[in-house]
């Protein structure tokens, strides 16, 4: 798979930045590592400590506006490094068809939450709260598969049910959202969740 080549253009409109692989200190230094996957192709950087608390300060779910020039060639910068992923808001997930999500711990499921989703003990010690909808992408998570992949899945299960279409129709009424759009919500929504736990990372697939 040939991953995606950004430029500036990306910024034509607000963006999700999810940062790639985790970051941990060596020898007194900052390294982010992504490919750190069976499969991958693993490999360090050593980062400045602006570019760390940068990317400590990420949050997947939040939408970057008007971001300045820059910054935007930054980020631009950082993405065709794979450092970052850059999805567009509104976007579908098959722009990420090269970020496999990478599971570091354990998930358990802890109690059903009805409506609310479901609370999900990570590592025998922290719990998360996930919707519904990302509860479906957390059980097909398996650190072999892109997010697209997943997404797609998903899609085809929430279709192939009769009161699962009948709730995609309702959500997309309330919310104003597409299918995908809510789909593209409830991965973000996981990602945000994981990272916020330690239980997996994104890793590009190059």
């Amino acid at each position: 798979m040939v991953p995606h080549s950004y430029d500036l253009t990306v910024f034509d409109h607000p963006v999700h930045v999810l940062p790639l692989g985790y970051i941990a200190d060596s020898e007194g230094k900052a390294v982010q590592t992504i490919g750190d996957f069976r499969g991958g192709n693993r490999r360090g950087f050593i980062l400045e400590t602006k570019f760390r608390d940068f990317l400590n300060a990420l949050h997947p779910q939040a939408v970057e506006r008007d971001v300045p020039r820059p910054e935007q060639q930054l980020l631009v910068d950082m993405a065709n490094k794979r450092l970052v992923a850059l999805l567009p808001e509104g976007g579908a997930l098959s722009e990420l068809d090269d970020v496999v999500p990478v599971m570091r711990k354990d998930l358990v499921i802890d109690s059903d939450l009805g409506d609310g989703g479901y609370r999900v003990r990570v590592g025998g010690d922290k719990t998360i709260d996930l919707s519904d909808l990302a509860m479906r992408f957390a059980l097909l998570v398996d650190s072999r598969r892109d997010l697209s992949t997943i997404a797609a899945a998903v899609r085809e299960g929430l279709l192939e049910d009769a009161s699962d279409r009948e709730w995609a129709t309702e959500a997309e009424k309330v919310t104003g959202r597409t299918l995908d759009q809510l789909l593209a919500d409830a991965a973000l929504e996981l990602i945000a969740s994981f990272r916020s736990a330690g239980a997996a990372t994104l890793e590009p697939t190059d």
